[in-house]
């Protein structure tokens, strides 16, 4: 029953280059863990999403949200910003952010509740969609930094963004995805606000990008040494 499936946002993040430079073993595990303490101490700072998973040169996240609460997905694409502002300065990556309905919560058993086995929360088609898109933005000339479903379009106001199709799971069905990046998210996102609250107070204000993306404060977070 598809009542017992919680819609979901799933984003998956992943840094570029690493296999290219697989003779370099020491910067790529320093990266790497980089990525993730730098993961580990945002996530703190988005309430919004329901869990973070690390592994090598990944990560992903998983927001849960109601399929028309564009209020809600406004909130989840302004906390991958703020993410995505702290992760530029680690090297070069992209992030992919689909929308769907996360598997139904599994029944407990003895692998689970004696922690040797973990269900991700972020099972759902939304997560194996993530790595259809990945498979099919690598065929295109001009690379985006940011992949994200058009179910999430209606969070974005009516903006439109280049766009291309991948057949996604389980139907194999075209969607469009729109070809982005974290600035032109966040414009998009400032935008959004200013016109919120010109529609509330009947006159036109600007949004201070400070206001929608204040700097975020994680404290230090050490880079990797170098083994």
């Amino acid at each position: 029953m598809k009542s017992k499936w919680p819609p979901c946002i799933v984003t998956y993040v992943d840094l570029i280059g690493m296999k290219h430079q697989a003779a370099d073993a020491p910067l790529n595990s320093a990266r790497m863990r980089t990525l993730h303490r730098t993961a580990q101490a945002v996530i703190m700072k988005m309430p919004a999403h329901e869990q973070l998973y690390c592994w090598n040169d990944s990560i992903l996240l998983v927001a849960y949200c109601r399929l028309t609460d564009h209020l809600k997905m406004r909130t989840v694409l302004t906390e991958l910003c703020q993410l995505i502002r702290k992760l530029e300065a680690i090297g070069p990556h992209y992030a992919i952010t689909v929308k769907g309905l996360a598997f139904p919560t599994p029944e407990l058993s003895p692998a689970i509740t004696s922690g040797r086995c973990v269900v991700l929360k972020a099972a759902s088609y939304a997560m194996s969609n993530c790595f259809q898109i990945e498979a099919a933005g690598k065929r295109l000339k001009r690379r985006p930094s940011w992949y994200i479903d058009s179910r999430l379009q209606g969070a974005l106001a009516g903006h439109r963004l280049p766009t291309f199709k991948v057949k996604m799971l389980p139907e194999h069905s075209a969607r469009k995805v729109l070809r982005a990046d974290r600035k032109s998210i966040e414009a998009i996102l400032i935008d959004s606000m200013a016109a919120r609250a010109a529609s509330a107070s009947g006159a036109r204000l600007e949004a201070k990008p400070d206001a929608v993306f204040p700097e975020w404060s994680i404290g230090s977070v050490a880079k990797e040494p170098a083994i």
